[in-house]
């Protein structure tokens, strides 16, 4: 999440006019030369970008979710000035990270968990897995009497 957030951060800072370098989601020193004008600015803070800008904070935990406003406010100015303090980390507590999704249902087949293979129709008794071949994500779930 992080990434994202400092992503939308620079974007929307550059659709401002300031330049804080490219939109890739790396915190460095363009990110803060550009945040930092930004915040100087006295004109010019308001629209879709000043929302984008609220929407990132908020994901950092540095401004409280509620309600955004498209003009420049001075919980977004606070908000913004403690992030270029904290050198672009989250606040304590923020998650960093995707968060993991829970896993599905077990999914079992028909015919009574019984695996048939193709068109003979000859039942599958034994299951071969080679591991070091399996892709990082795939679990086994099986039961014992399962297979």
């Amino acid at each position: 999440m992080k990434k994202q957030a400092i992503r939308l951060l620079q974007a929307a800072t550059s659709a401002l006019g300031f330049a804080p370098g490219p939109a890739d989601g790396f915190w460095g020193p363009k990110t803060r030369a550009g945040l930092q004008a930004l915040r100087a600015a006295r004109q010019g803070r308001w629209g879709d970008s000043v929302l984008q800008i609220g929407r990132a904070l908020i994901d950092l935990r540095y401004l409280a979710e509620g309600p955004l406003s498209r003009v420049w406010t001075p919980e977004l100015d606070r908000a913004l000035g403690a992030l270029i303090a904290a050198d672009g980390m989250p606040r304590s507590g923020a998650a960093i990270e995707d968060a993991p999704q829970p896993a599905g249902p077990v999914l079992r087949p028909g015919h009574g968990n019984r695996l048939f293979q193709g068109r003979a129709g000859h039942l599958v008794q034994l299951f071969v897995i080679h591991t070091t071949a399996t892709p990082t994500g795939w679990e086994i779930c099986a039961e014992v009497g399962d297979v």
